[in-house]
């Protein structure tokens, strides 16, 4: 039986990330973090990467749950969840913050700081690109391997 289903019961108030078979109610494994995780996974190989609002990004090995690393950035990732690409995972944090993560050790390879938040968003990378939007009204895109942003173009403020 292969892994089928990732539940996050982490809506808005739980600490934990459950795996489950596609059977439900068969639970394989739990891991709690210190505070909520809003955070929607991503998955490469055998690791499963998410934000906590404990300030922290985690890699865990998705077949036991055992921790791989963790990531501290300077606020919450609320509702950010990360992109992969190549060897790098981008997150946004509340730290007004675009984080470029060392998928294998969770090592910082770069970060690019936006006007405000970027909680809400997640990150999408596209021939080379990273896109991520901040709650400072602006669009980002910025060379996936490397820091400095190529463009960004100011949205409408939010309602």
């Amino acid at each position: 039986m292969g892994l089928e289903l990732l539940v996050s019961q982490a809506i808005r108030h739980m600490r934990e990330l459950d795996w489950t078979f596609a059977n439900p109610g068969e639970l394989i494994w739990r891991y709690q973090t210190s505070d909520n995780v809003e955070s929607p996974p991503a998955i490469s190989g055998n690791t499963i990467y998410f934000g906590s609002n404990d300030n922290h990004v985690y890699a865990l090995n998705k077949t036991d749950g055992n921790l791989i690393w963790k990531h501290q950035t300077g606020d919450d990732i609320r509702w950010s969840g990360p992109a992969i690409h190549g060897d790098t995972l981008y997150i946004g944090s509340g730290d007004n913050y675009l984080y470029a993560l060392n998928m294998s050790d969770g090592t910082r390879k770069w970060r690019y700081q936006t006007g405000h938040d970027l909680t809400r968003q997640i990150p999408t990378v596209s021939d080379g690109v990273v896109y991520f939007g901040s709650d400072d009204n602006y669009l980002y895109a910025a060379d996936a391997s490397r820091k400095p942003a190529q463009a960004q173009t100011q949205t409408n403020k939010p309602p």
